[in-house]
């Protein structure tokens, strides 16, 4: 369980345990858990406020280097994914540097709308379309819901909920 000043915390055999800063948590302030199939096991990632991005895994916890990718620090939503062709992806939802994935060990920043860089990303979802293929759906912290498909951002957002934008 992720807690907002606290760390993680995991139960099991009837013992509450604490990961910290000194079990290598980047930040005690959690944000997102995501499991992680590309590692198998109980693996999963932690997003966390201040410390960027982290994995879970074996037992131990790493920390990833986003370099200049995630300025803030700010990990808000996290989504694991594999394309029709197999290819995996880390998505993360950042407070000040819009959409990131991570694929084939690079990352790579996203702008869901052009003209307004580094849009707070609070929710990701990934849907399959029934004629085949896949949409990414990003809510926003202020401006609305946009969606990844075919190669192109969409601005979802229905027309009467453009006064109040956050998704």
């Amino acid at each position: 369980m992720g807690t907002y000043g606290n760390g993680l915390l995991s139960y099991a055999e009837g013992t509450w345990r604490r990961l910290d800063e000194s079990a290598g948590l980047p930040s005690l302030f959690v944000t997102d858990l995501a499991a992680s199939p590309s590692y198998g096991g109980d693996a999963f990632w932690i997003g966390t406020d201040g410390g960027g991005l982290a994995l879970h895994r074996e037992g131990r916890v790493e920390r990833v280097d986003l370099a200049t990718q995630l300025t803030s620090g700010a990990v808000y939503e996290i989504l694991e994914t594999t394309s029709d062709q197999g290819a995996r992806a880390v998505w993360l939802g950042t407070r000040n540097n819009g959409l990131i994935r991570m694929s084939r060990g690079y990352w790579r920043s996203f702008q869901p709308y052009p003209e307004t860089p580094d849009v707070p990303v609070a929710a990701i979802l990934q849907t399959r379309e029934p004629a085949g293929g896949t949409t990414l759906w990003l809510g926003t912290d202020g401006y609305g819901l946009a969606a990844w498909r075919d190669g192109a951002w969409r601005d979802t957002t229905p027309s009467p909920a453009r006064s109040a934008t956050t998704a």
